[in-house]
């Protein structure tokens, strides 16, 4: 028996150990960014939204022909990094072909110019951890493009259960084999291999959404390149100017990681025009930090908006608490987490975390639902609305620990500038729009979807807390 506990003591220290060492691991160099407050160019905002309106549904949306413009126009090199990039569904309803006509915009680019450089970045989720092959990355390689799967075992470990079992027995492994069980996303989808359902339960990812060429970014919410993402309603911003230096840079840190060289250079951007606005780009974990920065310097009469897809950080969350109090306007416009390209699902995180800041702010904050139809409500967006100036921040990153604690790798933009800009004032009025439900039907209010279920509330505490869900 004294055997015994040893070896099973000696067993539990390495387990603890691995799981240590892959929780916290640090971040490669050049991630978990906070670029300088540069000035602004050619500065845009860009929204899908998906909404019904006299009883049709409507989709109006405008971030891929801002894409679209973008690759077409670029002269020297352009990346594309991107979290999903695939033609999966399950069948049950159409949609359009994003990932065919982002492939054939960027061979066609390429073809127009031979010299030009390009790079795909994107996620192993997309050949099922190595289970299986992707048509369009092989069609972008045959014409001349490099493909870069983000290699994830560089970041650290988000899923606290899972780490020790994945560090000592699953990182060994091979990730290339052929797929011979079911996929975990759809039936008729290609077939994954063991150790790609190992590697998908690690619940790691490359979650940026950017464009960068040598005259312009793109920084959104929106995966433009999945087509069972179409409907869903997002926001972007594009822009020129100096800040493309630092968008590159961040670029060249993800390729490192599989270790790649991303050897482009940017010309030598014009002076910006717009020294009023000025832009920040934040990655991984700073964008936690500099927004718990944001909330806390915030004063009335100041409004606070957020529309977000996944709100979930404890501390975010606390600091909206303390925001209301402090006598905020604290506007929420969430997605009610109902829906997951054809799956249902239960409301967890938004509906427990709605309840529960609603009963702690005594009801000074208010929530609103986006009504979606099957869709998702996928925006990424914050705004502090000043008298005399105001912050604007969006992107990939939901407010959740795994975005924003330096475990997925994100990209935010964050803008800076007077409070009547035409930058700022778009940005709010889409706010208005949707809360008031201006020209169509966006919101619900918060008493239609509302869910004071204790079980979820532990269940989202839970998950959060340990990073063992998909948020």
């Amino acid at each position: 028996m004294e055997i015994l506990a040893t070896l099973i003591t000696a067993a539990l220290t390495i387990w603890l150990v691995a799981t240590l060492v892959g929780c916290r691991r640090p971040m490669a160099k050049g991630l978990s960014l906070a670029s300088p407050l540069l000035p602004a160019d050619q500065l845009a905002f860009i929204t899908d939204l998906t909404y019904l309106k006299g009883g049709e549904l409507v989709r109006e949306h405008h971030i891929l022909a801002e894409m679209l413009r973008l690759i077409s126009e670029a002269e020297s090199f352009i990346i594309l990094d991107i979290f999903l990039y695939n033609d999966l569904h399950d069948h049950r309803k159409s949609f359009p072909p994003l990932s065919r006509e982002v492939t054939r915009a960027l061979i066609a680019a390429k073809k127009k110019r031979p010299s030009l450089r390009l790079w795909v970045i994107s996620d192993p989720t997309n050949t099922g951890y190595g289970s299986y092959g992707n048509p369009y990355f092989q069609e972008l390689e045959a014409a001349g493009a490099t493909v870069v799967l983000t290699n994830l075992d560089r970041l650290p470990d988000s899923n606290l259960p899972y780490a020790g079992f994945w560090n000592l027995l699953c990182r060994p492994l091979s990730r290339r084999g052929r797929g011979w069980l079911p996929s975990p996303f759809y039936p008729r989808a290609p077939r994954f291999s063991l150790s790609g359902w190992l590697a998908l339960f690690n619940f790691k990812a490359n979650h940026r959404k950017v464009v960068l060429t040598d005259k312009a970014g793109l920084i959104t919410s929106a995966n433009n390149s999945h087509d069972a993402s179409a409907a869903n309603s997002n926001i972007a911003f594009s822009f020129s100017g100096p800040l493309l230096g630092q968008l590159l840079k961040s670029e060249q840190a993800v390729t490192a990681l599989s270790g790649l060289r991303l050897d482009v250079d940017l010309p030598r951007p014009p002076k910006a025009r717009d020294t009023a606005a000025h832009l920040q780009l934040l990655t991984e974990g700073k964008i936690k930090e500099v927004l718990l920065g944001d909330l806390e310097k915030c004063r009335p009469p100041a409004t606070l908006w957020m529309a977000m897809f996944y709100l979930a950080d404890r501390q975010v969350l606390d600091a909206l608490l303390a925001a209301a109090r402090r006598g905020i306007t604290v506007n929420l416009i969430l997605d009610a987490n109902r829906d997951a390209f054809g799956h249902k699902k239960n409301g967890v995180p938004n509906r427990p975390v709605a309840a529960w800041l609603k009963k702690k702010s005594a009801g000074q904050i208010q929530v609103r639902w986006y009504d979606s139809h099957d869709e998702q409500f996928h925006s990424k967006l914050i705004m502090v609305a000043g008298p005399g100036r105001s912050m604007v921040m969006g992107g990939s990153a939901n407010l959740t620990r795994r975005n924003i604690c330096d475990f997925n790798l994100e990209s935010y933009l964050r803008i800076i500038g007077p409070a009547d800009s035409a930058l700022n004032q778009q940005v709010l009025s889409y706010f208005q729009r949707l809360w008031g439900n201006v020209d169509g039907e966006f919101t619900l209010e918060y008493e239609e979807l509302a869910d004071n279920s204790p079980l979820k509330y532990w269940q989202y505490q839970l998950q959060e807390r340990s990073g063992l869900s998909l948020f």
